[in-house]
């Protein structure tokens, strides 16, 4: 998804995307990061509802249980 940024800094997709595959490696803290990107280039996505679960499940493993409810 790098090539996306790289092409295209605005492609809200290409930021979330990244996002989860922080979580999937391992590094969950800087999921939030880039979805807050993805959301705040794009706000009404139709997918932005799975960028917030990407942000909920992250901050879960990482043992911030409050923090994933809200």
């Amino acid at each position: 998804m790098r090539a996306g940024i790289v092409l295209d800094r605005n492609l809200a997709i290409a930021h979330a995307t990244i996002g989860q595959a922080k979580y999937f490696i391992g590094r969950g803290a800087e999921t939030e990061a880039h979805v807050s990107e993805a959301l705040r280039l794009s706000p009404r996505d139709t997918m932005a509802h799975l960028w917030v679960l990407y942000v909920g499940t992250s901050k879960l493993w990482c043992g911030l249980n409050a923090e994933a409810v809200a």
